[in-house]
């Protein structure tokens, strides 16, 4: 080392230590020692040496002790070019090097020190090997030998490279790049406001520890708008440990674009801070200037992308993938704009935002806290592949701009290749908001390894594909022993949810494994979705009516399923024993949103009076699918009705075995002329009114066969999606599969219908319906024709009762006597069953007389 050096003299002074008193009587007799004066030294030409060379000014500085500066006062208007031969000398004692003192500089450099005549390898334009040194305000170019750079940093101490323009002209416009901008192989090195651009490996590659590099314009033009991108890595970060590349404030701001392979590259570096940058955009972070990658970290842990203070995120947008990780461990990406502009309102989109890829483990990506928050969206495939294991994401807007509004993602929002993360959760601001995205909302992509992936808590709504996708909406299975994606964990099903104030009753079922711990999440959205799975725009608390809902269930190893069908909150009138009260003239709206479901509705009515209903979209649009209209006298008064005593037995002898009942071909059925249940007298033939069963009575659209199509009048299927175990529970109920009670529940619609509308496709559906002496209510279905729903669309129904109306109806006489003409009254039976006892016998008589009369015609379709 030099004697001169700083660290030299304190090594002196401990060697002279045993003659201290000597030292200090002679001092005492001849004053002060002179301390070592800096030196200045001027370069006025450029030569490559010789007197006022840079040359000779490096010569001179080595060889006086002290920090020196060498400043340069060239005549000319400048630039003035320095193109060496050979390799200039390192600086071996403290300097500060300042081409801001060349008259005429404003900013852009005035001196440029070009290597275009050295094709050595390993070259550098200046190389610093003491510390307490300064380069500053120089162009420095074209030093293209393999591991040249434009500056070298060695050694030990503090350096200071700022205000240089480090691999273009001195215009900041030309691209004549070094091999490296700034090496940088000594400690805390200060790296600020320079261009560094245009260089054939790494504008700057740190290999020393607690460098700072801030301010700097690293792959752009001088103005920060255009690309002079490095042609491999902007910064390369690479085995060494604390680099701090921007900072929290507007002056330590680095713009890193353009680069080709990554703008900030760390490997096998721990404990890097990379904060405030604008990575893959132009300097005011609305143009697009990206490379392959924003930032790629490798084979490290520790390392911090943004923070949670106030100007810590970084813009990383305009990039093949925004962040990579590959085989990384630890690490925090927190408070960042990835994919969109600077205000993050626009887009501005990376092909990924984050990808995770060779088994990263325990990354954080955002946080419970306000100001951990990404926004990763508007990038045109996924907005986060999540590989590895052990990794959280969590609080970000995947999808969303800064306002809420929708940006999307091209691909999934969120696309999971590992095991054991968690996406979201229950606690305080753990929820990210996936939204708007083109694929599904979180996929978790299929393979047997791929499990315990755990999502819950979080507004996942209006993605293209499902909000949970385990490879493909999967279909529950019996116990759920499957294998892949997170062991295709079955998703559960929910037959209603009804609101009651502040709270909401759900029922459902769930085919799982015996005795396992799960944990159901339900969640609400204002819509269902095309794939009539849910979302989940709300983890829930209470819900308002006509909001969807759905569910998922995670089981104990943190498999989540997939959403569950979505269904509205509403009244749960899937059934006629739970039909809506409505009132008169009141306009109800309602989705039926699940196949086969049936939608409904009573009314009190009074004798004497019409009962008026229309179905329609809203507003009189037509139906958002093809729906049945069907109106039914009291149902619960006939299911009384067939489940009282007497009835019983009836029932128990239409569903008992052989030994009960006839097993003779054409036997009488006692369910459609059981003695009991008919009065001879009904077929008199003055009873029937010719104008009641005239043709014009009955028009084909009431009556045709469509109108009463099974699945208009069909009874609504014992699923148990449609009843719930609390009505048809075995203590209530006979197990058996056709007891009298569930036949009676059947049998009781389906005996009570009075009129049918079925019009085909979505045209608006009405009845007008008397309700004659009947007292108690109408019932009144809404059913989709072959299953048919709609979770995008409302009907809207009402039901006006005019009471009075039919007051001056007079009954037929009890004789009616036959007229001429065509008017005929027909009754079908087959005579092969008319068999029996004296009742029966009296009954085929009186069809014989109404076969008799003028006006009666009786067909044996037997026969």
């Amino acid at each position: 080392m030099d004697r001169r050096s700083p660290r030299a003299r304190p090594a002196r002074l401990r060697a002279l230590s045993t003659f201290a008193l000597f030292v200090t009587f002679i001092a005492s007799l001849l004053g002060p020692a002179p301390a070592a004066r800096a030196a200045s030294f001027v370069v006025t030409n450029t030569n490559d040496s010789g007197a006022g060379s840079l040359r000779q000014a490096l010569l001179d500085s080595n060889a006086t002790a002290g920090a020196d500066t060498i400043s340069f006062n060239i005549p000319g208007v400048g630039p003035h070019l320095i193109a060496p031969t050979s390799i200039l000398p390192a600086a071996t004692d403290a300097v500060t090097i300042d081409g801001t003192t060349q008259p005429g500089y404003a900013g852009e450099p005035r001196v440029e020190i070009s290597g275009q005549n050295i094709a050595s390898s390993f070259a550098a334009g200046l190389a610093l090997f003491v510390g307490s040194s300064t380069v500053r305000g120089l162009a420095i170019n074209r030093f293209r030998g393999v591991g040249s750079s434009g500056i070298n940093l060695g050694g030990l101490g503090t350096y200071i490279v700022e205000d240089n323009y480090l691999g273009t002209d001195p215009n900041g416009v030309g691209d004549v790049g070094n091999d490296v901008g700034v090496r940088v192989g000594a400690p805390n090195a200060l790296i600020r406001d320079n261009l560094i651009s245009g260089n054939n490996f790494a504008g700057i590659w740190v290999r020393s520890a607690g460098a700072t590099i801030q301010g700097n314009l690293i792959g752009t033009d001088a103005s920060g708008s255009f690309d002079v991108g490095n042609q491999d890595r902007g910064v390369l970060v690479d085995t060494t440990s604390g680099t701090v590349i921007g900072g929290t404030t507007l002056a330590a701001r680095n713009v890193i674009s353009g680069n080709e392979t990554a703008g900030i590259d760390v490997t096998s570096s721990p404990n890097v801070t990379v904060q405030g940058n604008y990575i893959g955009t132009d300097s005011s972070g609305s143009v697009a200037i990206g490379g392959a990658r924003g930032i790629s970290i490798s084979s490290s842990g520790g390392t911090l992308v943004g923070g949670t203070t106030p100007g810590a995120g970084n813009l990383i947008s305009g990039n093949g993938t925004g962040i990579d990780f590959v085989s990384a461990f630890g690490n925090t990406v927190q408070g960042n704009l990835i994919g969109t502009d600077a205000t993050g309102r626009a887009a501005l989109p990376n092909g990924v935002g984050i990808w995770m890829a060779g088994s990263p483990n325990n990354i954080l990506v955002g946080g419970a806290t306000p100001g951990a928050r990404n926004i990763i969206s508007a990038n045109t495939s996924a907005g986060i592949i999540v590989g590895g294991s052990s990794n959280v994401v969590q609080g970000n807007l995947l999808g969303a701009n800064s306002d809420g509004q929708p940006l999307g993602n091209g691909g999934n929002g969120v696309t999971v290749e590992g095991a054991g993360n968690r996406i979201g959760g229950t606690g305080a601001g753990e929820a990210n908001t996936i939204s708007h995205n083109g694929g599904a909302g979180v996929l978790v992509v299929s393979g047997a390894s791929n499990t315990g992936n755990t999502v819950r808590g979080n507004s996942i709504d209006n993605n293209a594909f499902a909000g949970i996708d385990l490879q493909g909406i999967g279909n529950n299975d019996v116990g759920d022993a499957d294998t892949g994606s997170n062991n295709g964990q079955n998703f559960p099903f929910i037959g209603r949810a009804i609101p009651n104030g502040s709270s909401t009753r759900f029922e459902g079922l769930f085919y799982g494994a015996p005795n396992a711990a799960l944990t159901l999440d339900l969640y609400a959205s204002p819509a269902c979705g095309a794939t009539g799975f849910g979302q989940g725009q709300r983890y829930l608390g209470a819900i308002p009516a006509l909001q969807f809902v759905s569910a998922t269930v995670t089981d104990a190893g943190g498999n989540t399923s997939e959403f569950s069908q979505c269904i509205s909150a509403g009244p749960g009138n899937d059934s006629w024993p739970r039909a809506l009260d409505l009132a008169s003239g009141i306009d109800y709206s309602q989705y039926v949103d699940l196949p086969d479901q049936s939608r409904w509705f009573k009314l009190r009515v009074q004798p004497d009076s019409r009962a008026l209903v229309s179905l329609a979209g809203l507003g009189g649009a037509p139906l958002p699918a093809d729906y049945d209209l069907s109106v039914y006298k009291d149902i619960s008064q006939a299911y009384t009705t067939l489940t009282s005593s007497q009835d019983l037995v009836r029932l128990s002898a239409e569903f008992a075995g052989g030994d009960f009942n006839t097993p003779v071909p054409g036997a009488l059925d006692p369910q459609t002329l059981v003695p009991s249940a008919f009065d001879v007298a009904d077929f008199d033939p003055a009873n029937f009114d010719r104008a009641v069963i005239a043709p014009q009575a009955h028009s084909p659209q009431a009556h045709s066969p469509q109108a009463h199509s099974p699945q208009a009048h069909s009874p609504d299927a014992f699923a148990p999606q449609a009843h719930s175990p609390d009505e048809y529970a075995p203590q209530a109920h006979s197990p058996q599969a056709h007891s009298p009670e569930q036949e009676a529940y059947a049998n009781a619609q389906s005996r009570s219908a009075v009129a049918v509308s079925a019009l085909d496709g979505g045209a608006p559906e009405s009845v007008s319906v008397g309700t004659w002496n009947n007292t108690g209510d109408f019932y009144v279905r809404v059913r989709g024709r072959n299953g048919a729903y709609n979770t995008g669309g409302l009907f809207n129904i009402q039901v006006t009762l005019l009471t009075g109306e039919c007051r001056n109806l007079q009954a037929p006489t009890g004789t009616y006597a036959g007229v001429s003409g065509s008017h005929r009254t027909v009754i079908l039976t087959d005579m092969a069953r008319m068999q029996g006892d004296t009742d029966r016998a009296a009954l085929v008589q009186r069809l014989n007389d109404l076969a008799a009369a003028t006006d009666g015609v009786v067909i044996d379709v037997a026969g």
